[in-house]
């Protein structure tokens, strides 16, 4: 999503540049079956939508359609209403879907139970269909239904993100995988069970077993971020297998005569991609070593921005988390809590309070100091947590090599907004 900049003067500069940028993502995979989805700038203005008028989306389905060769239901559904449903391979299928709607800066109200465009009754109908016929299910989207850790609030308005959520819960059996933009930085969302109470040893199999919701960098730099773009591989079960980033380091960069040069990492280094495994990463994140650039939080923190850290050292809670080079104390229990209850404001505000009040027995000594607690003497299980439950996991995403690889793209590009619409 949002292939289109920032602050566009109208409608035709947005369509032009949306067609351009697709047009030449066309020219570079022309045999490749490419599969976009709507982001907040490609739409004019920022952040609109149509829900009351046919075929508004039609000028930019017009690409998708084409790239994603989409039938002619599916073709019509995107035109009107933003979103659509594809067979990716025998077993898998994408779901994309129009996020715009459901924004705290969207014109459509929030209205209780209302539903914009229909979109939830289709999700919920397309879950059940793939669960009925044994498929698994990509959900992508451009706006993650999660608490920002820029603004650090809710970026989905309540009873929309509520509603979900619990469609999600329901039918966590068939997810296989939740990708989403918007923010610019690498970070994941633990749901279910363990996003609203905290207690994945009776979370529900089938959403302990499902995998968290996934955020990634962008192709544009403009938020003092590298460059990047991601390669996923999955099973024939659309089960994600291995992760890559390929990643372009700016500060090497002497100019346009010479060529940029991409690394490659895992993203997220822990394995393998479910809800419990990363409800227990954030939980370590929580004992290594807050000023160690190597340790797992180290590691995170330097992943967050496409390797490309701030240079401040915080601790404060409200710390702007883009700025810093280290994250420790009230800092780090603030990201820690967005990463495992950042589904919504309540969930996020709760967790906090759990910290702030020492009701957690399992926060360590910084976390205790920063809220100032009396944490007692620290046991020896917290020393040897600290040096050796960080260990560099292998979580990759690729086909088990007996079976034909399935491959994805991430991209996103945008240019800078307003303080609160800064994406």
């Amino acid at each position: 999503g949002d292939l289109v900049r920032h602050n566009t003067g109208s409608l035709d500069e947005t369509l032009a540049t949306y067609n351009a940028v697709s047009d030449e993502i066309h020219a570079f995979f022309p045999w490749s079956i490419v599969c976009g989805v709507l982001g907040n700038d490609d739409v004019f203005p920022d952040y609109f939508s149509g829900s009351s008028a046919p075929d508004f989306y039609a000028r930019q389905a017009a690409a998708t359609v084409r790239d994603c060769r989409l039938g002619i239901d599916e073709a019509t559904r995107l035109a009107h209403f933003g979103y659509y449903s594809r067979l990716l391979w025998p077993g898998v299928r994408l779901l994309s879907l129009n996020t715009l709607i459901y924004s705290v800066f969207s014109r459509v109200p929030e209205e209780g139970d209302r539903d914009p465009l229909g979109q939830f009754e289709w999700l919920q109908s397309q879950l059940r269909e793939s669960s009925d016929r044994g498929e698994g299910c990509w959900i992508l989207g451009h706006i993650p239904p999660v608490v920002d850790s820029y603004m650090r609030r809710a970026l989905w308005q309540p009873a929309y993100a509520r509603a979900f959520w619990r469609i999600l819960s329901q039918n966590a059996g068939v997810v296989r995988a939740q990708l989403f933009g918007h923010v610019h930085t690498q970070e994941f969302r633990t749901w279910g069970g363990s996003a609203y109470e905290h207690d994945s040893d009776n979370m529900p199999e089938d959403i302990s077993s499902a995998p968290p919701l996934l955020t990634f960098g962008s192709v544009s730099p403009i938020y003092n971020s590298n460059p990047v773009i991601y390669i996923l591989d999955a099973t024939e079960e659309g089960r994600i297998a291995a992760l890559t980033s390929r990643w372009a380091d700016l500060a090497t960069y002497n100019g346009a005569e010479e060529p940029l040069l991409f690394a490659a990492e895992a993203p997220f280094t822990f394995s393998p991609l479910t809800n419990a495994v990363y409800e227990e990463a954030a939980e370590q994140f929580l004992f290594a070593d807050a000023h160690h650039k190597h340790s797992c939080w180290g590691d995170f923190l330097a992943r967050y921005k496409v390797e490309h850290p701030g240079n401040a050292t915080c601790h404060e809670a409200n710390d702007l988390l883009q700025t810093c080079s280290t994250c420790a104390d009230a800092c780090r229990a603030s990201l820690v809590c967005m990463l495992s209850h950042g589904t919504s404001d309540a969930a996020y505000q709760g967790c906090l309070t759990a910290y702030r009040h020492g009701d957690r027995d399992d926060q360590p000594f910084s976390v205790a100091r920063a809220f100032d607690l009396s944490p007692g003497l620290m046991p020896l299980w917290y020393a040897l947590l600290a040096m050796g439950l960080c260990a560099f996991g292998t979580l990759i995403f690729r086909v088990s090599s007996t079976l034909p690889v399935r491959r994805g793209m991430l991209q996103d590009s945008e240019e800078p907004g307003t303080p609160y619409q800064r994406y």
